[in-house]
């Protein structure tokens, strides 16, 4: 009995210690621990104005903070040009300004540890920040035909202004540099310029004019009577307007080449109710132009004679476009234009009613071979219709011979351009056609791109919408499938017509017209 007893107690002893035991393992349980801190992943740099780059990452889990180096050597070696310690180990993004512009950098991330871990490894990246724009836009009062006067931040550190085509270099002295200023001759008339700031290699500035003109070979106009006479004598007439305001009593025909253009860039020519009809093969530039429609019911330019002949160039370029009630371009002929371009306008307050902005109607009608709608702005368009279009190009079976025909729709900006529900961007049936659309800007509308199949979209790529979702909705049968944004602009002023971008992103992309790129 004793033996029983003894042998019962030590076995409940035993157990007891067991469950003790248990219950010590289970409290010495501890999370593992690492000796260095986690690196940064996914490490990018984003270049914003010019000058400032963001450096974004995935967070390390156990970072009591961040440290950026940027050099510019490959191997890091030598005394980085910025140093930036201390970045919060919740942080995830990091804004480095005012770095040298047109310079290759090399960077690098690392995450620091705690004190009971070492620092990560680095993360290493290179990037390149964009020339500088310090160069300020061309006052058109200091435009003469063989000379510009070139501006600046007064004292900015620079060594050369350089010209192209023709290479002119002209060096800066001490004082244009003081002044931000400088008057170079030796241009050539009516040729556009590049013109470069530099500081020894690095690009300063970058800006482009158009050199005045030589009045030589044009007829200078000053009164509506110049303007009328000018207009019905015979033979190709180039003629240069003063500035003021030209009322038009009837409609230009234009049935030889015509160019009319500003004779003093700095003041603008504006003319009230024009409307140009072209016939027989001719051409038409108006450049540097304020055209008032005066609420004509007539489309600005108008191709109203059939033709078999290969019909000249229609260039519309620099001039400012409102109060049309019907359209810009109207083809409804059988008539090949060479090409049409239309390019660094302001087209505004129109009404797309009786016709789209710019329309290539009937299949037995006309179209432009090449059409280039590049560096634009364009705001307020409406329309009196139930449906109306942007632009039209139907499946003209006129001329089967003119293949490989282009539409380029590139760097323009709209804002509350046909904003209805119904309303198209591309009406576009032409078989021979290509249609490219890139790097535009497209704000306040509720149009959409198109409905029909045969409009092919080729290449469309770094176009932005904002208040503008029709334009890549899925359920539409055209619509933007590449690589598009949905960033708001932040325009200074829509009311006012000032689409200066305020977003850093779309500046750093140079979406949409580039003189809003500030």
């Amino acid at each position: 009995m004793k033996r029983n007893f003894k042998y019962i107690l030590n076995l409940g002893l035993a157990l007891v210690l067991l469950t003790a035991g248990c219950k010590e393992n289970e409290l010495e349980e501890v999370e593992p621990t690492f000796a260095r801190t986690f690196s940064a992943s996914a490490l990018k740099v984003t270049v914003l104005s010019k000058v400032n780059a963001l450096f974004s990452w995935d967070k390390s889990s156990n970072a009591k903070s961040y440290t950026i180096e940027i050099f510019e050597t490959a191997d890091f070696s030598g005394t980085p040009k910025r140093t930036v310690e201390d970045i919060a180990g919740t942080a995830v993004q990091y804004t480095v300004t005012a770095l040298e512009g047109d310079t290759k950098y090399y960077a690098r991330l690392k995450a620091n540890g705690t004190e009971s871990t070492s620092d990560s490894k680095w993360k290493t990246i290179e990037f390149s920040t964009d020339p500088e724009q310090l160069l300020n836009a061309v006052d058109p009062a200091n435009i003469k035909s063989t000379s510009v006067t070139i501006t600046w931040p007064a004292a900015t550190v620079a060594t050369s202004l350089v010209f192209t085509p023709g290479n002119i270099t002209h060096t800066l002295t001490a004082t244009e540099i003081a002044n931000g200023r400088a008057t170079v001759t030796g241009l050539t008339p009516e040729t556009t310029y590049t013109v470069k700031l530099f500081n020894a290699a690095k690009t300063k500035g970058t800006i482009s004019f158009k050199s005045g003109l030589n009045l030589n070979g044009y007829t200078e106009i000053s009164t509506d009577a110049e303007l009328a006479a000018a207009l019905v004598a015979s033979g190709p007439q180039r003629l240069a307007l003063y500035g003021g305001t030209y009322t038009l009593a009837g409609n230009i025909v234009v049935d030889r080449n015509i160019t009319i253009t500003a004779a003093d860039p700095a003041h603008k020519p504006v003319l009230v109710g024009a409307v140009f009809k072209v016939s027989n093969s001719a051409a038409l530039t108006l450049s540097g132009l304020v055209l008032n429609g005066n609420a004509t019911t007539s489309n600005m330019v108008e191709y109203p004679t059939a033709n078999p002949a290969l019909t000249g160039a229609l260039v519309i370029t620099g001039s400012e476009i409102y109060n049309y009630t019907k359209g810009l371009v109207y083809i409804a002929v059988a008539c090949v234009v060479e090409s049409v371009t239309i390019n660094n306008n302001i087209i505004r307050d129109m009404s797309c009613t009786g016709a789209s902005l710019i329309d290539y109607r009937n299949a037995t009608g006309g179209f432009a071979k090449i059409t280039d709608i590049n560096n634009n702005t364009f705001y307020n368009i409406t329309t009196g219709d139930a449906q109306r279009d942007l632009i039209r190009i139907d499946n003209v079976t006129s001329f089967p011979t003119h293949t490989g025909n282009v539409l380029k729709i590139e760097r323009n900006t709209f804002n509350n351009v046909l904003s209805y529900a119904n309303s198209r961007y591309l009406y576009t049936r032409l078989t021979s056609l290509g249609v490219t659309v890139n790097n535009n800007i497209i704000t306040n509308s509720l149009a959409y791109y198109s409905d029909q199949s045969a409009t092919t979209i080729a290449q469309i790529s770094g176009n932005n919408y904002f208040n503008a979702a029709s334009f890549y909705d899925v359920t539409k049968r055209k619509y933007d499938t590449g690589n598009y944004t949905t960033l708001d602009p932040s325009f200074i002023n829509v009311a006012t017509g000032d689409f200066t971008v305020r977003n850093e992103l779309l500046k750093a992309s140079k979406t949409g017209d580039p003189r809003w790129i500030k």
